[in-house]
């Protein structure tokens, strides 16, 4: 919402991307948010990035295209105080 995305513009919270993945193997894929994108790259089964500067006020599209196939447990979203 709007004061969520407030407190995010004005440093106090920052927006973090959350994953857990399958347990084995490597995980290779370009997240794109909105009109920006970054690599994940690793064979650990949880990943985490802070986006503040990915997200814009209102709906945010999140996209993930793997090098190849793998798992996502659980994919979440928060605000984290900074």
């Amino acid at each position: 919402n709007s004061d969520d995305f407030n407190l995010v513009t004005s440093g106090e919270f920052k927006v973090i991307l959350r994953m857990s993945l399958e347990v084995k193997g490597s995980k290779q894929a370009k997240i794109e948010i909105n009109d920006e994108s970054f690599t994940l790259d690793t064979t650990s089964d949880t990943f985490s990035k802070d986006i503040s500067d990915f997200v814009e006020k209102g709906e945010n599209i999140v996209r993930i295209i793997p090098d190849e196939e793998f798992s996502i447990n659980t994919l979440r979203i928060s605000l984290q105080e900074r």
